[in-house]
């Protein structure tokens, strides 16, 4: 534990300067990571209030996924068309407030297929613009740090995997952490009998 506290106070002190983006990129992880949720309650959404079948479910799934074909035009965008004076982080709050706002629609608004494909379809935008914006963070610091610590080519692509590693890593806790979640909300209305819900 001692080795632990001593590694993560030497990252912090060598990374101080950084440690905003990183923060961002945790964030954009970790909001990918709870995003595997949602995929059991689409499925839901499909079969039981739109009605679709095997075939039509796969055809939408197909036409919603189509805003990750486009990442490098989103990174080419947000690196040479400034939004409000800056790069990146106006597209990061931008889009995180689109997908906020097509979360409430699907949840409160959307009642037939077209309208629900559409605010799916932005959805995918939404979440495809903050992984690029994600992954470009991750390639500025790899670069910044290897300027001012003049690392040699090996020691530039060590310092990329890692920060590969960590988004990914947090990834996987943000998938973790909403599972447990979920559980713990499954089972505890599992235990609410009817009469408790009405009370």
């Amino acid at each position: 534990m001692k080795l632990l506290n001593t590694a993560a106070k030497d990252w912090l002190a060598s990374n101080q300067e950084f440690l905003g983006r990183y923060i961002v990129i945790c964030l954009v992880a970790l909001a990918q990571g709870a995003l595997a949720l949602s995929e059991v309650s689409i499925n839901f959404l499909y079969k039981d209030d739109f009605h679709m079948t095997p075939a039509s479910v796969a055809m939408t799934v197909g036409i919603i996924n189509l805003p990750w074909t486009f990442k490098p035009f989103y990174g080419m965008l947000s690196d040479s068309v400034p939004l409000f004076g800056m790069r990146r982080k106006s597209y990061i709050l931008v889009f995180s407030f689109l997908a906020f706002i097509s979360w409430f629609c699907l949840a409160f608004v959307v009642k037939e297929v077209f309208l629900g494909v559409i605010v799916l379809l932005c959805i995918q935008l939404c979440t495809a613009f903050c992984n690029v914006i994600g992954e470009a963070l991750l390639v500025e610091i790899s670069q910044l740090r290897s300027r001012k610590l003049s690392f040699s080519e090996e020691q530039q692509q060590s310092e990329a995997a890692k920060n590969v590693s960590l988004f990914f890593g947090v990834k996987s806790c943000g998938v973790n952490i909403t599972f447990f979640i979920a559980l713990f909300i499954q089972n505890f209305y599992m235990h609410l009998t009817p009469k408790s819900i009405l009370d």
